[in-house]
This record gives structure tokens, C-alpha cells and sequence, in this order.
């Protein structure tokens, strides 16, 4: 479940709203003649310099009044340029909220970054300080200003939480994750439960299942479950154990673990069982980037498969694992037939003397021919029954031979 909390650009609104009341209202407001629809003008006056200084206040308040918010920020720069005058937070904090109101981000940003050296403790200025940056394109350094240690507990959640939405939004999931499992440790009860499942969600869509199921048992811990909660928490937990109780805890297992030897525990327990689409199940195990999962694979297949379902097992011959062909080889030897005795040709290397037997095997099991008696020739026969075997070939593709 996704804990409540506002959206950074609500978080602003509700922080500075009051203060724009209090500040704005406290503040003598002045006529702007040249803004009358009394006095049209091609250019209007109010941007002339012969403007009094004194008067750019009341100007900034007028334009407000009208939501020209980046007129009432051009006067606020204004009158900050004034040698003699003293500024105040309040006025930074206004000239901020007009930077918002205009859709200027990257003057906000620039106003509380100065705000925030004087009071760094600030949650809310640090907050849509962050929403400035982000919104500016600069999500690195909004991630960084949440990172900031507060000394008040409530504080340090309030901003981990903006962070983790600042992280989602600039597609930092695995930051994203961390940084709920550390709100979870900083949080207690329902509130804690909340940020594990959350935690373990992104860590699940990152394809880390370990790592998801435990901060799920973190989040079920002390719950009572029911009986087919049970079974998930029971599923998960094989897999981050790479256990597998059952065909179906397996097929996970297989198919999305991240870590080989999990896999192997999987596909050796799927070794042991017979099940529905087993044939299908360790086809698509060929493909597994772990060697020993393929070797196990082709061992099923050729027990497994049928005469002549050949297709998945023939590009093994190319693999870069030895043992993975000599795999494929004796697969093929099992499930092989005519259309498979040239690429069983191919695959017979005289100066590999593994090689050379297996596809020797597997060329008299498909084809019932023997083209030598002699159990273990050296390398130099071995060269002179391939080159056999290849006239045979030749002799049956020409008709020469029955079939």
C-alpha cells in the first residue's frame, strides 16, 4: 500500500500560502495609473525608469493583484537592488512564490537556495527547493537537498518521503526502494509495514526477488495470515531460497531468478517430476545463459522429447561451453533423424577425441550404420572415418543407398 503523502508542488501551496496572506496584506498597496484602461498607452509606464524606487513595492503588490506575477517579480528584483534597503525571509519567501506563480523554477530555485544558507533546517523550503530543482531538470541536485540529516525525527521521514518521489519521477527505482527500506526502519507499525511492502515491490519489479522477499517478510512479520497469503509468503520464500516445493514454485524459480545456481536448483528438481509441457519448459532452458542449466536441459530433452524436435537443440552445437555440445550432441543422437545427420557431420571434430565419439554415437544411433568397429582410433583414423561417414552421407543423399 502506498503511504499517503501530498505531492511536493501541494507541499509548496500549503507551506507559503499563509505567508503570501500575511506578507502581501501587511504591505501598502499603490494606484498603477498607467495600468488603467483611463490612460491607454503603447508602452506602459510602470517599466519606465522614471519610476520613484519608493514606489516599486506598491507596484509588485498591484501586479499581484492582477496575477502578473512575473511583472510583480521584475519589481521585487527591483527593489532588492537598492543599496539602502534591508530584506527580510519574508520577502525572499514572496519573491519565491511569485517565481512559482510565473512558472519560473529556475528563479525559485536560486531565491531559496540562498533562503536555505541561513536556515538549513527548513523541511519546507528544503522540500520545494527540491521541486524547484527537479522541475528545472536538475534531478540529482533535488534528490541531494532532501538528503540532508534533520535533527527531528518527524523531519528526516517527512523529506525521505519526498525523495522517494523525487526518485520514482526521475526513474531511480533501485535508489527509490533503499530509501523505503530505510523509512521503514525509521518508522513503527502500520507505517513501517507500509514502506516494506513498498520496498519489496520495487525490488520485484527490478527483477531482485530476493531482496523482495525479504523486506515482504519484514512487512508480514507479527501479521496473521491467511491461508493463501500463506502460500505467497511460502512461494517467496522459495525463491529466495532457490527451494522449490513444488513443479509450480520451480517454473518460477527458472524462469525469473536472477542467480544461476537458483536456476539449477530448479531445473534439477524439474529433472526429478513429470509434468505438464515439460518438453516446452526445458526447451526454453536452452536459452538460460548459465552452461549447467543448459547441460541439464539437453540431458531432459533426450529423455524427454520426440523423434525429430530438433530445432531448439540444434544451436547448441555452436556453443561456446564444451560440455554444453557434447550435451547437444548426445541429445541429438536420441532425438535426431535423417534431416539431423548433416549437422551431426559438422559438429564431429577427429583432432577432439570427446567430440569424435559422441557425434560417432549419435550418428549410429540415428542412422543404424556402423562405418568402423574400432572403439578408440587415433587421431589419424578418426580423420579417415570422418571422411567414411561423409561418403556414406554422399551415397544416401544420391539414392545410392536404401533408406
Amino acid at each position: 500500500m502506498k503511504p499517503a503523502f501530498p505531492s511536493l508542488s501541494r507541499l509548496r501551496t500549503a507551506s507559503l500560502l499563509p505567508l503570501l496572506l500575511v506578507t502581501v496584506g501587511s504591505l501598502p498597496m499603490m494606484s498603477c495609473a498607467a495600468s488603467s484602461p483611463r490612460f491607454p498607452v503603447v508602452e506602459r509606464a510602470p517599466y519606465s525608469n522614471q519610476v520613484p524606487s519608493e514606489s516599486w513595492l506598491g507596484l509588485a503588490d498591484a501586479a499581484a493583484e492582477r496575477k502578473d506575477w512575473e511583472e510583480a517579480g521584475m519589481w521585487l528584483d527591483r527593489h532588492a537592488t537598492l543599496p539602502e534597503v534591508q530584506l527580510d525571509s519574508d520577502f525572499w519567501h514572496r519573491r519565491a512564490l511569485y517565481a512559482d506563480q510565473a512558472g519560473d523554477p529556475f528563479r525559485a530555485a536560486e531565491v531559496r537556495q540562498f533562503l536555505l544558507r541561513s536556515t538549513p533546517e527548513d523541511l519546507w523550503l528544503r522540500i520545494d527547493l527540491a521541486d524547484d530543482l527537479q522541475q528545472s531538470g536538475r534531478d540529482l541536485e533535488a534528490i541531494e537537498v532532501l538528503e540532508f540529516r534533520f535533527n527531528d525525527p518527524e523531519h528526516q521521514v517527512y523529506a525521505w518521503s519526498a525523495s522517494v518521489e523525487l526518485m520514482l519521477q526521475s526513474d531511480r527505482q533501485q535508489e527509490a526502494a533503499i530509501r523505503c527500506e530505510q523509512l521503514a526502519g525509521a518508522t513503527e507499525g502500520t507505517v513501517a509495514r507500509d514502506w516494506w511492502q513498498r520496498a519489496s515491490s520495487l525490488h520485484e519489479r527490478l527483477g531482485d526477488l530476493p531482496r523482495a522477499t525479504v523486506c515482504l517478510e519484514n512487512a508480514l512479520e507479527g501479521v496473521r495470515l491467511r491461508k493463501g497469503e500463506e502460500r505467497v509468503v511460502q512461494r517467496l520464500h522459495a525463491l529466495q531460497l532457490g527451494e522449490p516445493e513444488n513443479v509450480s514454485d520451480a517454473l518460477l524459480l527458472l524462469r525469473h531468478h536472477t542467480e544461476p545456481a537458483m536456476r539449477l536448483n530448479a531445473i534439477q528438481y524439474l529433472s526429478e517430476q513429470t509434468f505438464a509441457q515439460e518438453v516446452g519448459t526445458f526447451e526454453f532452458a536452452l536459452q538460460d545463459p548459465a552452461a549447467e542449466v543448459v547441460q541439464v536441459a539437453l540431458k531432459e530433452l533426450g529423455k524427454r522429447s520426440v523423434a525429430g524436435r530438433c530445432d531448439a537443440v540444434l544451436p547448441m552445437l555452436a556453443h561456446e561451453n564444451q560440455e554444453v555440445v557434447l550435451e547437444a550432441i548426445h541429445a541429438l543422437g536420441a532425438l535426431g533423424t535423417e534431416r539431423e545427420i548433416p549437422a551431426l557431420l559438422g559438429a564431429m571434430v577427429p583432432d577432439d577425441r570427446a567430440r569424435f565419439r559422441a557425434t560417432r554415437q549419435a550418428l549410429q544411433n540415428v542412422t543404424g550404420h556402423r562405418v568402423s568397429t574400432d572403439l578408440d582410433p587415433g587421431v589419424e583414423q578418426r580423420h579417415i572415418l570422418k571422411g567414411q561417414w561423409m561418403d556414406w552421407l554422399t551415397a544416401l543423399q544420391a539414392g545410392k543407398l536404401e533408406r
